[in-house]
């Protein structure tokens, strides 16, 4: 997926993305060269942790 796919299906600004990028938060991006894409099972798994509470605080390990 695009940033701006995943900024849609969360209902922010990609900008938002690119700041969690920098702060590791976030879905976790996939790198192909200098393109910047998530994984949908990556997107999809940080959208279950937010909504049972366990990954406000986690940073990517």
């Amino acid at each position: 997926m695009t940033a701006q796919n995943v900024a849609e299906v969360l209902g922010l600004k990609p900008k938002t993305l690119t700041n969690w990028r920098h702060l590791r938060q976030g879905p976790r991006p996939t790198y192909m060269g200098s393109r910047v894409a998530y994984r949908r099972v990556d997107v999809q798994q940080w959208i279950d942790d937010q909504a049972a509470g366990t990954a406000a605080s986690e940073g990517w390990s």
